[in-house]
């Protein structure tokens, strides 16, 4: 249901965006966001659900509560190609896959390709949900730069599954895949409820690309 609000083509024409924090972005690498509350009902009623909501306070360990419409349903996507030129220009052998998945891993993270480069979110924690990625795609995981500069993918990023994230905190990429395979995540954000601490939330990394949009903080 998610995907099918999202891919709407009066949703696309409205709401998508260009990558412009992505690394090596081609023409199957877009954003949509800010749908869910006009466009996209269950997707909106999904991310301002108290049960998930309750879900990820419990695994953070503070009370959160979704934060606002700009970040509400933020959609990554990058898409397979079909066209055979492209994907002529693809790795095509299992070791032709792994050198260059190690090759992204042993370099510079700001390198990784990605529908998302480097960066911190403007929300204090962020939630990841892997829509679509193949189990024979490699690549297209979540990475986290770690103090040493190091890029460490999430392992396991299965549909459905999702991964926290303390966004103003934790550098990380959203990964391509490797493979000619789909990689697309749903991403909610929340903040901090509880009225006895700070959250650190702010528009930093939210930018309109494609589209002009109104940024509407709670």
């Amino acid at each position: 249901m998610i995907l099918y609000e999202a891919l709407q083509p009066q949703v696309i024409e409205k709401y998508g965006r260009l990558p412009n924090l992505a690394t090596n972005a081609t023409r199957l690498d877009f954003h949509i966001g800010g749908h869910a509350a006009e466009d996209a009902p269950f997707t909106n009623a999904l991310a301002r659900s108290p049960e998930i909501t309750n879900i990820v306070s419990n695994f953070f360990g503070e009370e959160l509560e979704p934060v606002y419409n700009s970040e509400t349903a933020h959609i990554n996507l990058s898409l397979a190609t079909m066209d055979e030129a492209e994907k002529e220009k693809l790795p095509q052998t299992e070791a032709e896959i792994k050198e260059l998945l190690q090759k992204q891993d042993s370099g510079d993270g700001n390198k990784i390709p990605s529908t998302l480069g480097l960066h911190y979110d403007s929300s204090t924690v962020t939630m990841v949900v892997t829509l679509d990625l193949p189990k024979e795609a490699v690549g297209g995981q979540t990475a986290i730069v770690t103090g040493d500069e190091k890029a460490v993918r999430v392992p396991e990023p299965k549909v459905g599954h999702a991964t926290i994230i303390q966004g103003r905190v934790l550098k990380h990429l959203a990964s391509k895949p490797v493979t000619n395979h789909n990689r697309i995540t749903f991403v909610n954000a929340y903040a901090v409820a509880a009225p006895d601490k700070l959250d650190n939330t702010a528009l930093t990394s939210t930018k309109p690309s494609k589209i002009g949009s109104v940024l509407e903080a709670r």
